[in-house]
């Protein structure tokens, strides 16, 4: 990159820094997170500056740029917390609970380890979940 397109470069930066942050603040309203979207904004346009030059509006640019990045972050898929009252439609009771998932067992032995296997099984799968913290030992 030539001394000339780094001058442009700055200045563009410059001029268009507070008000390109604040267009994203707009929309993500986490500082650091925005403050990440500006700088990979202008971090494109230093990778990509031999392409850019044949661009008119610069500007313009940096806005479509920006956009098209918090389009990427609202299509990442984020974890959906649903509470018991969205469960909940019309006269229904809400969400089933284990007793009613798991099949009533007797006490023979057969049952006993069915039961230990269900159980099992299902620490198994809790503990490979990000979100399952283990009660706390006392």
């Amino acid at each position: 990159m030539s001394p000339k397109d780094s001058e442009k470069i700055g200045t563009v930066y410059k001029e268009e820094r507070k008000r390109l942050l604040g267009y994203i603040r707009n929309r993500i309203p986490d500082r650091v997170e925005a403050e990440d979207i500006l700088q990979d904004v202008f971090y494109q346009l230093t990778v990509g500056f031999r392409d850019i030059r044949r661009i008119e509006n610069l500007t313009a640019w940096l806005y479509k740029v920006t956009d098209n990045r918090i389009t990427d972050i609202f299509r990442k898929k984020r974890p959906v917390t649903i509470g018991y009252k969205e469960n909940t439609k019309n006269g229904e009771d809400g969400p089933l609970s284990l007793e009613e998932i798991l099949p009533a067992l007797g006490s023979t032995p057969e049952d006993e380890e069915l039961k230990e296997l269900i159980w099992e099984t299902i620490g198994e799968v809790l503990s490979e979940s990000r979100y399952y913290k283990p009660p706390a030992m006392v």
